[in-house]
């Protein structure tokens, strides 16, 4: 394993639903157990892993259901209140803080089941080339990472049909390079690359 790489899952704990029979409302969210996450999460978690997980779970008090659920990673925290860019913001920083030289973050909902281990592997072998990769989906990234924290996070448009466009704005104001990859981990297009004069 090379504890160079480090991997963050943002993971929703699996919470029964609690109704208010004197209301009869609902006052917490279903959030019920996804076979498809579980198996995408565990196979990220594949002893012959070359990279160290934290599971970043939310609601913050379900890290006993969380670590019972996701099973062997190295360390499990929970995600800071707020929206996802805070979320993914202060899970990099965790990780470059323990050491770690490349970091980059996945979810575990329905849109990011494709997620292998494989293509894990890819993106940390582009950000031996780049500062940063990139694989947008319409409204997200089905993984975000680089080789330092990255500028800007918490205040990009997230779930919006502009979040891509913002974060490469903040890329190129940070004078930073990337690659984004498609569902395979394949670069898209051309990687996009320092100024001359500060590569």
């Amino acid at each position: 394993m090379d504890k160079a790489n480090a991997v963050i899952v943002l993971a929703r704990a699996p919470v029964a639903a609690r109704m208010d029979v004197r209301l009869a409302k609902r006052v917490e969210e279903a959030h019920t157990r996804d076979p498809e996450s579980e198996t995408m999460v565990a196979g990220l978690l594949h002893p012959a892993r070359s990279y160290e997980v934290t599971i970043a779970y939310s609601p913050p008090h379900e890290g006993a259901t969380v670590r019972h659920w996701l099973r062997g990673a190295e360390r499990y925290e929970p995600q800071p209140p707020g929206d996802l860019g805070i979320a993914v913001a202060a899970s990099m920083e965790r990780a470059f803080k323990r050491g770690h030289e490349r970091v980059v973050v996945v979810g575990s909902h329905d849109e990011h089941h494709f997620v292998t281990r494989a293509r894990i592997d890819d993106a940390f072998q582009w950000l031996e080339q780049v500062d940063c990769v990139l694989g947008p989906l319409v409204s997200d990234f089905w993984i975000i990472g680089g080789r330092r924290p990255l500028p800007g996070l918490r205040e990009l448009p997230w779930g919006e049909a502009g979040l891509l466009a913002a974060t490469r704005g903040r890329l190129v104001e940070a004078e930073l390079s990337w690659c984004e990859l498609d569902r395979s981990a394949v670069r898209v297009g051309e990687v996009r690359s320092r100024p001359a004069a500060q590569a």
